[in-house]
């Protein structure tokens, strides 16, 4: 089952074993966040207090967990407080690191490693608020395919066990799964950067055609598209794949605008079968792959 947005997950039971209970619970939501503002951390900061970025989450979590913690003395009580690293780095060394933040984004200071206002947290909201949106829109197969796109992010995101059952992942090829999945992730991220509200998007009925078509929900069958009463003509299709190929150049001129998390929901779209499974004549693909390299050269803001 999908969750909706809720309060974030309160820590009550401060005891050890409390904490080793919540840190079960939630740990895969736990990691995402101390990844993503660990990103904010100097070379320097990192190499001495945890060896390697790849390493932090790990070390965190293992000072959550050290015998006794006193709660009145952390800056927060809630999942918030994996963000709070220049806390944690004080906790590990004894005050004897401060902690410096990346000088080669510039963008932010350490007051970011404090709680920022864009952390994992308000990303995995986000996240389970357009998966909300898109499965009340599209074939339920193709929410299955998105989850496979996205591993990370499914246990985050369902409150419950979720995915593609295996008998539906043995009835396609491996070609056809990269060509839903990129399908499935494009759709996601259609709705979750508001793309249909681009005032630059043209002509309008085309985009009334690609809603139709691609956010209503079907037979659960391939391609996962609703087929109206009415014979899609030839020139709709044409205009279907121009508005897509429009859509394309629209997220890949996002690129170097979007934070990291956000930025990496869009490359599991920007796959060659995206260009494949929608069609585009040649020209169009041309066009389109040229801007999805473009997006893949792009540096995120963090």
């Amino acid at each position: 089952m999908l969750t909706s947005p809720d309060p974030l997950p309160q820590i009550k039971d401060w005891s050890l074993e409390g904490r080793q209970k919540f840190v079960k619970k939630h740990e895969q939501q736990i990691r995402l966040i101390i990844s993503n503002v660990a990103e904010e951390l100097s070379e320097n900061t990192v190499s001495k207090v945890f060896r390697s970025i790849e390493e932090i989450p790990n070390e965190v979590i293992k000072r959550f967990l050290v015998q006794h913690l006193d709660p009145v003395k952390l800056p927060c009580q809630d999942i918030k407080i994996f963000t709070h690293l220049v806390f944690w780095i004080s906790h590990k060394t004894g005050g004897r690191v401060k902690a410096q933040n990346s000088s080669f984004t510039g963008k932010r200071s350490t007051d970011n490693l404090e709680g920022g206002s864009f952390n994992g947290i308000d990303f995995i909201e986000k996240c389970a608020h357009t998966l909300s949106n898109l499965n009340s829109k599209v074939d339920s197969d193709l929410i299955g395919f998105w989850l496979e796109a996205n591993k990370q992010l499914r246990e985050v995101v369902c409150d419950e066990p979720c995915g593609l059952e295996n008998k539906i992942l043995a009835q396609v090829s491996d070609s056809q799964k990269t060509r839903y999945k990129a399908d499935a992730c494009f759709r996601f991220v259609y709705l979750h950067f508001k793309l249909g509200n681009n005032i630059n998007i043209s002509p309008q009925v085309a985009l009334t055609d690609y809603e139709s078509k691609y956010f209503q929900k079907g037979t659960n069958t391939p391609q996962y598209v609703h087929k109206g009463t009415e014979p899609e003509s030839h020139q709709t299709k044409h205009e279907v794949r121009k508005l897509i190929a429009q859509l394309i150049e629209l997220l890949a001129g996002m690129g170097s605008d979007l934070e990291k998390l956000e930025h990496a929901l869009i490359k599991p779209a920007f796959k060659k079968a995206l260009l494949d499974i929608y069609e585009l004549d040649s020209s169009m693909k041309k066009t389109a792959q040229t801007h999805i390299e473009t997006f893949k050269d792009t540096v995120p803001t963090s």
